[in-house]
């Protein structure tokens, strides 16, 4: 694989842990208005929210995994094979990932 692409993609997945980061603090500040409940949309969130072009975006009413990003819109032209790639943010902070390479992280 070219080392630009790498580079492009290490920078989406830079991107998205970012995003997840801003909903992770939106979600606890969420939580302390409206007494231990977490978020179940976006919509409920206190920020502005453009959805990001190469991942879906979700939120859940779950301390375990209160914001998760899942990779789309795949180029497959160097066999990356993101399917059903994921990352998610829990409560702590801490960043969860499946089926994501290595050196992506």
């Amino acid at each position: 694989m070219p080392a630009v692409l790498r580079a492009v993609e290490k920078t989406r997945w830079a991107e998205a842990k970012q995003l997840l980061g801003t909903l992770r603090a939106a979600q606890l500040r969420y939580k302390e208005e409206y007494v231990n409940r977490y978020a179940d949309s976006i919509d409920k969130l206190d920020v502005d929210y453009s959805p990001p072009k190469y991942f879906n975006i979700t939120v859940a009413n779950n301390p375990g995994n209160v914001a998760q990003a899942d990779r789309n819109k795949v180029n497959d032209t160097f066999n990356l094979n993101y399917n059903r790639a994921c990352i998610w943010i829990d409560k702590e902070g801490a960043f969860t990932y499946r089926r994501v390479p290595e050196w992506l992280k």
